[in-house]
Protein backbone atom coordinates (compact mmCIF):
# COMPACT_ATOMS: atom_id res chain seq x y z
CA UNK A 1 0.00 0.00 0.00
CA UNK A 2 1.61 3.46 -0.92
CA UNK A 3 2.54 5.68 1.86
CA UNK A 4 -0.18 8.24 1.21
CA UNK A 5 -3.24 5.16 1.17
CA UNK A 6 -1.70 4.07 4.66
CA UNK A 7 -1.96 7.58 6.14
CA UNK A 8 -5.29 8.30 4.53
CA UNK A 9 -6.34 4.66 6.58
CA UNK A 10 -4.70 5.37 9.35
CA UNK A 11 -6.38 8.71 9.92
CA UNK A 12 -10.05 7.71 8.72
CA UNK A 13 -9.70 4.89 11.56
CA UNK A 14 -8.50 7.17 14.20
CA UNK A 15 -11.96 9.30 13.17
CA UNK A 16 -13.93 6.31 13.17
CA UNK A 17 -12.45 5.19 16.41
CA UNK A 18 -13.02 9.09 18.42
CA UNK A 19 -16.37 9.43 17.05
CA UNK A 20 -17.30 5.51 18.56
CA UNK A 21 -15.91 6.69 21.78
CA UNK A 22 -17.73 10.18 21.74
CA UNK A 23 -20.81 8.68 21.30
CA UNK A 24 -20.43 5.84 23.70
CA UNK A 25 -19.46 8.53 26.04
CA UNK A 26 -22.65 10.61 25.49
CA UNK A 27 -25.19 8.09 25.11
CA UNK A 28 -24.01 4.74 26.19
CA UNK A 29 -21.90 1.76 24.19
CA UNK A 30 -24.21 1.05 21.61
CA UNK A 31 -24.86 4.46 20.31
CA UNK A 32 -20.96 4.32 20.31
CA UNK A 33 -20.98 1.71 18.21
CA UNK A 34 -23.59 3.16 15.60
CA UNK A 35 -21.66 5.95 15.70
CA UNK A 36 -18.51 4.31 14.49
CA UNK A 37 -20.36 2.00 12.29
CA UNK A 38 -21.53 5.14 10.28
CA UNK A 39 -18.70 6.69 10.14
CA UNK A 40 -17.11 3.84 8.51
CA UNK A 41 -19.71 3.21 6.34
CA UNK A 42 -19.39 6.98 5.21
CA UNK A 43 -15.96 6.31 4.48
CA UNK A 44 -17.02 3.51 2.28
CA UNK A 45 -19.31 5.08 0.31
CA UNK A 46 -17.49 7.87 -0.45
CA UNK A 47 -14.45 5.91 -2.01
CA UNK A 48 -16.94 4.15 -3.92
CA UNK A 49 -18.64 6.91 -5.29
CA UNK A 50 -16.18 9.44 -6.13
CA UNK A 51 -14.94 7.75 -9.43
CA UNK A 52 -18.29 8.15 -10.65
CA UNK A 53 -18.64 11.68 -9.76
CA UNK A 54 -17.06 12.63 -13.10
CA UNK A 55 -15.76 16.26 -13.62
CA UNK A 56 -17.52 17.84 -10.74
CA UNK A 57 -15.27 15.55 -8.64
CA UNK A 58 -12.04 14.71 -10.10
CA UNK A 59 -11.67 18.25 -12.33
CA UNK A 60 -12.98 19.90 -9.27
CA UNK A 61 -9.98 18.69 -7.25
CA UNK A 62 -7.25 19.65 -9.77
CA UNK A 63 -8.66 23.07 -10.72
CA UNK A 64 -8.70 24.76 -7.07
CA UNK A 65 -5.14 22.80 -6.75
CA UNK A 66 -4.09 24.67 -9.55
CA UNK A 67 -5.81 28.06 -9.07
CA UNK A 68 -4.57 28.63 -5.58
CA UNK A 69 -1.10 28.41 -7.15
CA UNK A 70 -1.87 30.99 -9.44
CA UNK A 71 -2.38 29.23 -12.70
CA UNK A 72 -4.99 31.03 -15.29
CA UNK A 73 -7.94 28.50 -15.94
CA UNK A 74 -9.85 28.10 -19.51
CA UNK A 75 -12.27 25.86 -20.90
CA UNK A 76 -12.52 24.85 -24.16
CA UNK A 77 -15.79 24.14 -26.14
CA UNK A 78 -15.56 20.63 -25.41
CA UNK A 79 -15.08 20.35 -22.25
CA UNK A 80 -11.10 20.38 -21.47
CA UNK A 81 -9.61 22.62 -19.83
CA UNK A 82 -6.36 25.00 -20.48
CA UNK A 83 -4.29 25.85 -17.46
CA UNK A 84 -1.33 28.59 -17.86
CA UNK A 85 1.00 29.37 -15.35
CA UNK A 86 4.74 29.34 -13.87
CA UNK A 87 4.94 25.85 -14.62
CA UNK A 88 4.01 25.34 -18.14
CA UNK A 89 0.71 25.07 -19.92
CA UNK A 90 -1.48 22.23 -19.49
CA UNK A 91 -4.71 20.33 -21.71
CA UNK A 92 -6.63 18.43 -19.12
CA UNK A 93 -8.97 16.26 -20.08
CA UNK A 94 -11.55 14.83 -17.36
CA UNK A 95 -15.22 14.39 -19.03
CA UNK A 96 -17.71 12.16 -17.14
CA UNK A 97 -17.30 8.08 -17.90
CA UNK A 98 -14.77 9.03 -20.58
CA UNK A 99 -11.08 7.94 -18.37
CA UNK A 100 -11.40 4.87 -16.62
CA UNK A 101 -8.55 3.08 -17.26
CA UNK A 102 -8.30 -1.08 -17.77
CA UNK A 103 -6.42 -3.76 -18.74
CA UNK A 104 -7.64 -6.93 -20.73
CA UNK A 105 -6.59 -9.05 -24.02
CA UNK A 106 -3.14 -7.83 -23.42
CA UNK A 107 -4.11 -4.29 -24.44
CA UNK A 108 -4.87 -1.15 -21.97
CA UNK A 109 -8.21 0.98 -22.37
CA UNK A 110 -9.67 3.89 -21.68
CA UNK A 111 -12.61 4.39 -21.14
CA UNK A 112 -13.80 1.21 -23.11
CA UNK A 113 -11.42 2.72 -26.31
CA UNK A 114 -8.44 1.46 -26.94
CA UNK A 115 -5.79 3.55 -24.77
CA UNK A 116 -3.27 4.27 -27.82
CA UNK A 117 -6.06 6.09 -29.88
CA UNK A 118 -7.30 8.57 -26.92
CA UNK A 119 -3.76 9.08 -26.06
CA UNK A 120 -3.13 10.13 -29.87
CA UNK A 121 -6.48 12.42 -30.02
CA UNK A 122 -5.87 14.38 -27.33
CA UNK A 123 -2.14 15.12 -27.74
CA UNK A 124 -3.39 16.20 -30.74
CA UNK A 125 -5.92 18.12 -29.34
CA UNK A 126 -3.31 19.63 -27.53
CA UNK A 127 -0.79 20.38 -30.44
CA UNK A 128 -3.40 22.05 -31.62
CA UNK A 129 -4.27 24.23 -28.79
CA UNK A 130 -0.24 25.23 -28.69
CA UNK A 131 -0.54 26.37 -32.50
CA UNK A 132 -3.54 28.07 -32.18
CA UNK A 133 -2.40 29.76 -28.74
CA UNK A 134 1.00 30.89 -30.07
CA UNK A 135 2.72 29.10 -26.71
CA UNK A 136 5.57 26.92 -27.17
CA UNK A 137 4.10 24.06 -25.44
CA UNK A 138 1.19 22.82 -24.29
CA UNK A 139 1.26 19.37 -22.59
CA UNK A 140 -1.83 16.84 -22.66
CA UNK A 141 -2.89 15.75 -19.51
CA UNK A 142 -5.28 12.61 -18.88
CA UNK A 143 -6.98 12.64 -15.70
CA UNK A 144 -8.04 8.69 -15.26
CA UNK A 145 -9.85 6.51 -12.90
CA UNK A 146 -8.72 3.05 -12.24
CA UNK A 147 -5.46 1.50 -11.34
CA UNK A 148 -2.18 2.13 -13.60
CA UNK A 149 1.20 0.96 -12.82
CA UNK A 150 2.90 3.92 -11.60
CA UNK A 151 1.31 7.26 -10.53
CA UNK A 152 2.19 9.47 -13.93
CA UNK A 153 2.63 7.71 -16.74
CA UNK A 154 3.30 8.97 -20.19
CA UNK A 155 2.07 7.53 -23.47
CA UNK A 156 2.37 9.20 -26.69
CA UNK A 157 3.43 12.69 -25.68
CA UNK A 158 0.69 12.64 -22.94
CA UNK A 159 0.23 12.76 -18.97
CA UNK A 160 -1.69 10.10 -17.81
CA UNK A 161 -2.57 10.06 -13.92
CA UNK A 162 -5.19 10.13 -11.59
CA UNK A 163 -5.92 13.78 -10.10
CA UNK A 164 -4.05 13.97 -7.39
CA UNK A 165 -1.18 12.55 -8.61
CA UNK A 166 -1.93 14.77 -11.79
CA UNK A 167 -1.80 17.84 -9.52
CA UNK A 168 1.36 16.70 -8.10
CA UNK A 169 3.21 16.17 -11.41
CA UNK A 170 1.90 19.85 -12.41
CA UNK A 171 3.68 21.42 -9.22
CA UNK A 172 6.62 19.09 -9.18
CA UNK A 173 7.31 20.40 -12.37
CA UNK A 174 7.13 23.88 -11.53
CA UNK A 175 9.59 23.38 -8.79
CA UNK A 176 12.38 22.10 -11.08
CA UNK A 177 12.04 24.05 -13.95
CA UNK A 178 11.52 27.59 -12.52
CA UNK A 179 14.35 27.75 -9.78
CA UNK A 180 12.50 26.56 -6.35
CA UNK A 181 15.52 24.50 -5.52
CA UNK A 182 18.10 26.56 -7.27
CA UNK A 183 20.96 28.38 -5.09
CA UNK A 184 20.94 31.54 -2.87
CA UNK A 185 22.39 33.28 -5.35
CA UNK A 186 20.65 32.48 -7.97
CA UNK A 187 17.08 33.22 -6.49
CA UNK A 188 17.06 36.89 -7.95
CA UNK A 189 17.68 35.88 -11.76
CA UNK A 190 14.95 33.18 -10.89
CA UNK A 191 12.32 35.71 -9.84
CA UNK A 192 12.61 37.56 -12.61
CA UNK A 193 12.41 34.58 -14.99
CA UNK A 194 8.84 33.60 -13.13
CA UNK A 195 7.67 36.85 -13.32
CA UNK A 196 7.97 36.87 -17.17
CA UNK A 197 6.35 33.19 -17.30
CA UNK A 198 3.13 34.48 -15.45
CA UNK A 199 2.93 37.91 -18.70
CA UNK A 200 3.39 35.06 -20.80
CA UNK A 201 0.54 32.85 -18.58
CA UNK A 202 -1.41 35.55 -18.81
CA UNK A 203 -0.94 36.20 -22.78
CA UNK A 204 -2.27 32.86 -23.01
CA UNK A 205 -5.05 32.58 -21.08
CA UNK A 206 -6.34 35.92 -22.56
CA UNK A 207 -5.83 33.99 -26.41
CA UNK A 208 -7.68 30.89 -24.95
CA UNK A 209 -10.36 33.18 -23.88
CA UNK A 210 -10.56 35.07 -27.01
CA UNK A 211 -10.47 32.13 -29.56
CA UNK A 212 -12.58 29.84 -27.20
CA UNK A 213 -15.81 31.68 -26.57
CA UNK A 214 -18.49 30.24 -26.19
CA UNK A 215 -16.96 27.69 -23.81
CA UNK A 216 -18.56 24.84 -22.22
CA UNK A 217 -20.31 25.34 -19.00
CA UNK A 218 -19.14 24.13 -15.72
CA UNK A 219 -19.71 24.60 -12.41
CA UNK A 220 -19.79 27.82 -10.82
CA UNK A 221 -17.56 27.03 -8.01
CA UNK A 222 -15.27 25.50 -10.44
CA UNK A 223 -15.47 27.61 -13.54
CA UNK A 224 -12.45 28.54 -14.95
CA UNK A 225 -11.28 32.00 -16.18
CA UNK A 226 -13.95 33.06 -19.58
CA UNK A 227 -16.21 30.23 -18.80
CA UNK A 228 -19.94 31.35 -20.09
CA UNK A 229 -21.60 33.69 -17.73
Amino acid sequence: MADGSLARLLVRAAITAAAGVMGAGFLGWRAGLLVAGLTALSYLITAAAAPLLGPAWARGRVLRGLRRRGYRLVADPVGRVLAAGTGGVYLLEARHRRNAVARGGGAWTIGGRPAERVVERHAAAAARAARDLGAPEVVPVLLVSGRLPEPVMRAGGAVLARPRAALRFIIEREALEYGQEQEPEGREDSAGAHGAEEVGADAVAAEARRLWRPVHAVRRRDRPEGAGK
